[in-house]
């Protein structure tokens, strides 16, 4: 990568990559290839996989990260998202952590090809609060739920809600540094807001933080992208 030196891509033959896992008998019956979300199972699927193979920290790529992730905030944490719910869509565990361990047994065991969810947010609140034996608080600091795992706030990753994603295409300025103020990244919530015009030049939420923290993307956009 000739302008992003800390970035690699890599790819991966899947069948290689699941084989002799937990997972590959999932992966080889195959019946995710024709669910309306195969794209979004697998992806939760091998983001735990990956976690069990090297641990590490997970992000979809609808986000635009506004500072460095301190690791020392960002350690074995899964977050709160909207409504008070955690969330696959970023966390980190290290290597061989045991709530890894135990969605890799619960994807193995169980797989619901027609609901969007249940592999991702649905199994991520459960598992951890069936974990920790604990309901989940509100905190409003990185505060550890049980030994081990860390309830991320909401605004350091989440500042606008799931229902609140058309806010980051209007032009309220004062309104957007309020919000991410105090965030390390936001989520743009892709699946909803793909289709949403960023107009480049624009006093738009979006199209400020894309002009500060993605200005190599953002310089080669056209009118809108």
């Amino acid at each position: 990568m000739k302008y992003y030196p800390n970035i690699a891509v890599i790819l991966i033959n899947a069948s290689d990559y699941f084989a002799d896992t937990p997972l590959e008998g999932w992966y080889l019956r195959g019946k995710w290839r024709t669910s309306p979300y195969k794209t979004e199972h697998f992806s939760d699927y091998i983001r735990i996989l990956t976690l069990h193979k090297g641990g590490g920290m997970y992000m979809d790529l609808d986000f635009v990260t506004l500072k460095n992730l301190d690791p020392k905030i960002f350690h074995d944490f899964v977050p709160l998202e909207d409504k008070g719910l955690l969330t696959g869509s970023s966390f980190h565990f290290h290597r061989d952590h045991p709530i890894i361990r135990k969605m890799m047994i619960y994807l193995a065991s169980s797989y619901h090809p027609d609901e969007w969810t249940y592999s991702g947010p649905a199994m991520f609140q459960s598992i951890v609060l069936k974990y920790c034996h604990k309901f989940l608080p509100k905190p409003t600091h990185p505060s550890f739920l049980c030994p081990g795992v860390k309830i991320m706030p909401k605004r350091y990753l989440y500042p606008y809600k799931f229902a609140d994603w058309k806010e980051l295409f209007q032009n309220d300025i004062k309104d957007g540094e309020e919000k991410t103020s105090k965030s390390y990244a936001v989520h743009l919530y892709n699946k909803l807001s793909k289709n949403e015009p960023v107009i480049v030049g624009s006093k738009q939420i979006y199209s400020r933080i894309a002009r500060v923290h993605c200005p190599l993307t953002y310089a080669h956009a056209v009118d809108s992208f």
